[in-house]
């Protein structure tokens, strides 16, 4: 997938420099990122966070659907530049340790911020 979309990007983007990044060389960054992957998340979250690298709002990765969906218990908004949790479900591990209006300072040890939560809230 990596593969795909670094030859997707320099088949189709409007902008042939790449607003200043070497799509070669940050490929091969990522690519070594992914092969050290441990989940499908891992993975899904390294090539989202090679897309993110244009800092184009118009280009980034979608994973494939799962078969599955996942419910945390809990839904979070970016309000501004914070995250905060806006909604909790009764009856769930996240009703008795979280509060709405809780500010999400991180995910999984890394910061939240409005250009990354996508990236952070891929499946793992």
């Amino acid at each position: 997938m990596l593969a795909d979309m670094r030859d997707a990007v320099k088949k189709n983007y409007y902008d042939p420099k790449f607003h200043g990044v070497d799509l070669e060389e940050r490929y091969q960054t990522f690519k070594e990122r992914l092969e050290k992957a441990e989940t499908l998340g891992d993975s899904y979250r390294t090539i989202a966070a090679f897309m993110s690298g244009l800092d184009d709002s118009h280009t980034f990765f979608i994973p494939p659907r799962r078969s599955y969906r996942t419910e945390y218990g809990y839904r979070m908004q970016m309000v501004g530049d914070a995250c905060y949790i806006t909604e909790i479900r009764p009856e769930t591990d996240a009703a008795a340790k979280i509060h709405v209006g809780d500010q999400v300072v991180s995910l999984d040890g890394y910061g939240v911020n409005r250009k990354d939560l996508a990236i952070r809230l891929l499946p793992e």
